[in-house]
């Protein structure tokens, strides 16, 4: 009888014949220190790019086991609960602003930020101040690098986008808004949301948090023209290299070629009755 035969070991298994390789385990820790991305975006972009086939659950286990994540906190259902999907781009967009999370030599500074429903495809501009004026600016722009027609632009009840709330003379209806105007010249349907009702807006305001964690809070600009680059190489990357996974993990830019090169199902039986009636 070995005293030495009491002693505790490690319960470890001195080989793991499943245990992913150091190549997997460095993609992962990248896609999430570096875009701070989740299991199931990871996943995608390992399969997609990198030819590497691993499940959500592994993913998991090794951000957790890296210490990378925690557990995730159940968040309270909200009053709209049903989720749509568009197909056609521009038939409903959401406009929004949003402040920057930082100051800039000491100025705080507005991103107006509008994103399609149906493609993703988004558009971003930072302005010093925010108002009709500015919303003006940022909407003829807009049209210059719009990629498809726009339909409708959907939006909250701010005074940037609305003179609705704005007290008025008595028995006066409040003046037309500049927004109203640019919408009604170029054709555009402009809705405004329920008050109170802020989800309505849930695409441009899920577009927020992801510019908060994989822009703002990666990039600091020092300067208002530094700023603008930031912005305009992100709003680049976001809509030629980030995947969303309602479009099949493709970028907007991928969508909207893919929906331009659909044949026109409505068209073709419209040519198939003409030429029976032949």
């Amino acid at each position: 009888f070995r005293v030495k035969s009491l002693k505790k070991r490690s319960r470890r298994p001195k080989r793991s014949p499943n245990k992913k390789s150091k190549w997997i385990v460095y993609w992962i820790n990248h896609y999430r220190i570096k875009k701070h991305y989740g299991a199931e975006r990871i996943q995608a972009y390992l399969r997609l790019d990198h030819h590497i086939f691993v499940s959500i659950s592994t993913v998991s286990r090794i951000l957790k086991r890296q210490g990378l994540i925690g557990k995730r906190k159940r968040l309270p259902n909200k009053k709209h609960l049903k989720r749509y999907e568009l197909s056609i781009p521009g038939e409903r967009m959401q406009l929004d602003v949003k402040y920057l999370p930082y100051r800039i030599q000491g100025r705080r500074y507005y991103v107006y930020n509008i994103i399609d429903k149906a493609s993703r495809w988004s558009y971003k501009k930072a302005y010093d101040s925010f108002g009709p004026g500015n919303t003006k600016m940022f909407l003829k722009e807009l049209l210059t690098v719009c990629p498809f027609p726009i339909q409708c632009i959907q939006t909250d009840n701010g005074v940037e986008f609305t003179n609705k709330f704005i007290s008025q003379p008595i028995h006066n209806e409040p003046r037309e808004h500049a927004m109203d105007r640019w919408c009604r010249k170029n054709k555009i349907r402009h809705k405004l949301n329920p008050v109170g009702e802020k989800e309505l807006n849930g695409c441009v305001e899920r577009n927020h948090r992801i510019d908060d964690v994989e822009f703002y809070s990666l990039h600091q600009a020092e300067s208002e023209q530094q700023l603008g680059l930031f912005i305009e190489n992100w709003v680049d990357e976001h809509n030629s290299i980030r995947r969303y996974k309602p479009l099949g993990w493709r970028s907007p830019n991928q969508w909207l070629q893919d929906h331009a090169q659909k044949p026109n199902v409505d068209q073709n039986l419209t040519d198939e009755v003409i030429e029976l009636a032949a």
